[in-house]
């Protein structure tokens, strides 16, 4: 997932096309991925549940469609946005974030902060090829939107209102950190929150806040009891390591003798 995919596979007219070579990239590094886990002594493997996945984009489109039918999303054009002010309104922000342990606890109060500064609707669709559809088709005759059970980007359906039929765009789907914020109700069979979140701080900011929103407008619950944040890891020259600036340890340079400590 992510851009680097997106780069690596040109576009071209065939959805369907472009979509089994992503999958096949994808599915090539997450069998590497899988060889390396076992190499080290790691025996769980989480494939079906990966964000591309039929159950994933399931429980995604399925969460979206619920956000909508609460009034929790605003429609501007062809995008979706998370109605973060009349989450904050209508929900207990602060009740929720206090039943979540956090560590180290000083985080408690960026969060906080985060929350309470919260005024700006979200966005939660995204311009992408390889993610999540949105689950509505936009009517090019009357700008009616209507729900799919299908993949509206690759099936004809007739508008309800003014009969046209629709094939949305082949970049009308999710972001993927809505796949990911909602990720736990297909993880778990009674939809519980997450037990553990452990996440960078330069994500922090981004992604735990997103998933708090997201699931505080679906059901009122945070989206994990116990929040871990590290700090940001630099590499031996002090930059941060990331794909853009193209210092991340690739898991297959791991030393086998290292075991589940190359992990750490």
């Amino acid at each position: 997932q992510g851009k680097p995919l997106d780069i690596q596979i040109e576009p071209n007219k065939s959805l369907e096309d472009h979509q089994e070579k992503c999958n096949e990239v994808s599915h090539s590094q997450i069998q590497r991925i899988e060889e390396a886990k076992l190499r080290i002594n790691i025996l769980d493997s989480s494939q079906e549940y990966l964000d591309f996945s039929e159950e994933s984009r399931k429980t995604s489109k399925a969460k979206f469609l619920e956000l909508f039918s609460q009034g929790f999303l605003i429609k501007n054009q062809r995008r979706f946005y998370l109605n973060v002010p009349k989450i904050i309104e209508s929900r207990d922000i602060k009740g929720i974030v206090r039943q979540i342990k956090i560590k180290p606890e000083s985080f408690r109060k960026t969060l906080e902060q985060l929350l309470h500064d919260a005024k700006d609707p979200l966005l939660i669709t995204k311009p992408r090829l390889f993610a999540t559809p949105i689950p509505f088709y936009f009517c090019s005759s009357c700008s009616e939107v209507y729900p799919s059970s299908s993949d509206p980007r690759t099936i004809l359906a007739k508008c309800p209102k003014c009969g046209m039929k629709n094939k949305n765009e082949m970049t009308d789907t999710l972001d993927p950190l809505f796949d990911l914020s909602v990720q736990g109700y297909s993880l778990h069979p009674f939809n519980a929150p997450a037990d553990i979140q452990i996440c960078g701080r330069n994500m922090a900011t981004r992604y735990i806040y997103y998933s708090l929103l997201t699931h505080a407008a679906i059901d009122n619950l945070p989206a994990f009891r116990n929040l871990f944040v590290h700090n940001i890891l630099n590499d031996n020259s002090g930059r941060r390591l990331s794909n853009k600036n193209g210092n991340l340890t690739d898991i297959m340079d791991i030393p086998s003798e290292l075991h589940g400590d190359a992990i750490r």
